[in-house]
């Protein structure tokens, strides 16, 4: 029945991508392996979509937001220039393009909706981890007035103190990158 398989899959992609950040962290990064790893990050999230799908029929919006999450923490850091030489590189390859991940939207609106599923339907770390991501998300794209803004309107840093050290370390990534898009726009006293 659906009431067990639902939070079973929820389950599995929670399961598999807490076993891609173990292989990640064991596993040289200048390696052929860790270059494979890294295409099973993109068969993870291209789970997560297919997941999601399956779900949205169901109206499992909780669940569809804990999947979301998985998902945006694998795709915020990445700068939209990636894909662009990914794609550019691979443009006579068409098998291996079909392994990898892009998004059909710009990055902005996709990060959009993502950070709006979480803070819709789940608690408050994951709505501030979620508010992190897409602030450092703005600032890689040296969108620093957005990313200015939504940090200071979510008043992350007056419970900043009061989080698991891991959202702590998120925050100060996510400051400096702020920090560095006010540099490279020249805001140098902003940065």
């Amino acid at each position: 029945s659906d009431n067990q398989i639902i939070p079973a899959l929820v389950n599995f992609i929670e399961k598999l991508e807490g076993q891609l950040h173990k292989a990640f962290q064991n596993i040289n990064a200048g390696s052929i392996e860790y270059l494979l790893r890294l295409r099973d990050e993109c068969l993870l999230i291209k789970q997560c979509d297919a997941i999601n799908k399956f779900l949205e029929k169901h109206q499992e919006w909780e669940k569809i937001a804990r999947i979301s999450l998985v998902k945006l923490e694998h795709i915020y850091y990445k700068n939209d220039n990636l894909y662009e030489k990914t794609k550019a590189a691979l443009k006579n390859k068409p098998k291996e393009l079909e392994q990898l991940y892009f998004m059909d939207q710009p990055s902005e609106k996709v990060v959009d909706d993502l950070v709006s599923l979480a803070t819709e339907h789940l608690g408050r770390r994951f709505k501030i981890k979620a508010t992190l991501a897409q602030c450092y998300h703005h600032a890689i794209h040296n969108r620093y007035q957005e990313a200015k803004n939504l940090i200071k309107k979510a008043k992350i840093a007056q419970m900043i103190a009061k989080q698991p050290i891991a959202i702590q370390i998120q925050y100060d990534r996510t400051i400096i990158q702020i920090g560095l898009s006010a540099f490279r726009l020249g805001n140098f006293s902003e940065s």
